[in-house]
């Protein structure tokens, strides 16, 4: 199995044709200096076939320069299209830019320098990151005919991942998904097999954030296979900056001052470390005699002195105690026990009482509920006019009475609003002939003539 991140200018006959020499010179403008130079000169599509770039070779390789320059050794950083702003392959890179190379093998180098780490003993550097390789070293991975029919498409996906096309985490999400069991295998074989050091470097970054390994990598080099690890997952560790708390994803923390100071313990031979703790254990125990052991002879010889009266003072307050707890949990419990007791005493008045008292509620509900109803009432109503309906139809004469009876009543209302409204008149006209001089015989006489005037005016007859 061979996985390569072969450059996209060998199978692209528009690269070939702009790196041909040709008779004709075309000039071209730069997007940057905006200097008409020969189109030989011009690199295009630098990140991809759809890069509309089209720069001068003095001004990429400013520009190459400065990115390497700006680049802090060891940081994991991409070189990006000056244009699109999209990054793009290494190896394209040298092809776009070939007056460039040793610039793109220093920013490479820069990259590749994250993966360097320094021993805590020698103190010699030594880089992890796996060399590119042409042919697979490691023997073929075991698996099924189905899996070996996947292996075009995870190369297909190795290719699009070293040219920027796919994530790294939908290469590794694609590797888990068609491969399980095998993801680890195929990525400790994938890496050697990517030429570009930035897309090596992420690939390896990638497996190392996977579940702990039992054994990683290791620095071998003038130590004669003794290395010096971290204890649960045998991973090397070097402290650049920053504060003493060393958190490994393995989970297990440390403080990197103290590890240090045991370790360089740990180098001093063991002949010194027993003579210096001969020196030292007399005064270590006497310190701790002083601190732990004397502290409580003095408490016990001075609890000896006040022995009688501490036996007291315990008898005090463990009667406390008692009566404490006699009154929190003792007496409710019989006080519910004797209220149960007089209830069972006195059981069928209780009854006789519950019994009243549900009749009363259930009347009560029944006045409130259906009794005061608004629908009750209604229903009551519509009940008794059709009652009187029926008694109408089926006794005629009642009918006539109740004819005779709304005439009566009738005049005697007509014959009432005559009234009041003959007084009202009488009282304007008496405001209105104050300033006549009548005899009271006179003044009887009028009246009776306006109450005669009056009567016939709104006299209706008997109808």
């Amino acid at each position: 199995m061979l996985l390569t991140d072969v450059s996209p200018i060998q199978n692209a006959l528009a690269d070939t044709a702009m790196m041909a020499q040709s008779d004709t010179k075309l000039l071209s403008s730069c997007q940057i200096c905006f200097d008409e130079v020969d189109g030989l000169n011009i690199a295009t599509e630098i990140c991809g076939s759809m890069c509309r770039a089209s720069i001068c070779s003095t001004c990429l390789k400013d520009y190459i320069r400065v990115q390497t320059e700006s680049v802090p050794m060891g940081v994991l950083a991409k070189l990006k299209c000056p244009i699109c702003l999209r990054p793009a392959n290494l190896l394209r890179w040298k092809e776009r830019c070939v007056q460039a190379t040793e610039m793109i093998d220093s920013f490479a180098e820069r990259v590749r320098a994250s993966c360097d780490i320094l021993c805590p003993s020698c103190h010699r550097p030594s880089n992890v990151l796996p060399s590119p390789s042409e042919q697979d070293p490691i023997e073929p991975v075991e698996m099924d005919a189905s899996l070996l029919e996947q292996l075009p498409a995870l190369q297909d996906m190795c290719n699009q991942f070293c040219q920027h096309k796919v994530s790294l985490d939908a290469l590794c999400q694609f590797a888990r998904e068609r491969f399980p069991g095998h993801y680890a295998a195929l990525t400790h074989r994938l890496v050697p097999l990517i030429k570009d050091t930035e897309r090596r470097r992420h690939l390896l970054y990638m497996q190392d954030q996977g579940p702990p390994p039992r054994q990683t990598l290791r620095i071998d080099v003038g130590h004669q296979r003794r290395p010096r690890s971290l204890s649960k997952v045998q991973l090397t560790l070097v402290k650049g900056d920053g504060c003493d708390s060393v958190t490994c994803f393995c989970g297990s923390s440390f403080s990197w001052s103290r590890r240090v100071t045991l370790f360089r313990w740990s180098l001093v031979p063991r002949r010194h470390v027993d003579a210096l703790s001969g020196i030292f254990r007399p005064f270590v125990n006497f310190r701790r005699l002083r601190k732990r052991v004397l502290p409580e002879l003095i408490f016990v010889s001075k609890v000896r002195k006040f022995k009688d009266p501490f036996k007291v003072v315990c008898d005090y307050l463990r009667s406390k105690v008692h009566r404490r707890r006699v009154r929190r949990l003792v007496l409710p419990d019989v006080k519910a026990r004797v209220v149960l007791m007089l209830i069972s005493k006195h059981k069928k008045p209780l009854v006789v009482v519950r019994e009243h008292l549900l009749l009363r509620v259930w009347r009560q509900r029944f006045s409130t509920a259906v009794l005061q109803s608004k629908r009750f009432t209604e229903a009551i109503i519509q009940r008794r006019a059709k009652h009187c309906v029926n008694m109408v139809e089926q006794q005629p004469w009642i009918k006539a009475r109740m004819l005779a009876a709304t005439a009566t009543l009738f005049r005697h209302l007509i014959q009432r609003r005559k009234r009041t409204a003959l007084d009202k008149l009488m009282q304007l006209l008496q405001k209105d002939l104050t300033w006549i001089e009548m005899t009271d015989d006179e003044r009887a006489v009028a009246e009776l003539e306006q109450q005669d005037f009056f009567t016939s005016m709104f006299d209706t007859g008997d109808d």
